[in-house]
């Protein structure tokens, strides 16, 4: 496919700009929703840990009153 030949160079430039902007919009919309994805297990998995340290935790205390 043959671009127009703009009349300037800075006009060149942020035409290809642009054009790398629509080309790649798609693609960092996928890539930020799966990056909210994996956020999202990770705080889900931390918490799981959290909660059952403090299991650990009361029962180790727990046992020490004997």
């Amino acid at each position: 496919m043959k671009l127009p030949v703009p009349e300037k160079p800075s006009q060149a430039l942020r035409d290809a700009i642009e054009r790398t902007f629509e080309a790649t919009a798609g693609s960092a919309a996928s890539t930020r929703d799966r990056a909210v994805e994996l956020l999202d297990e990770i705080a889900r998995r931390g918490r799981d840990v959290r909660s059952q340290l403090g299991k650990i935790e009361s029962s180790v205390r727990g046992k020490g009153k004997d």
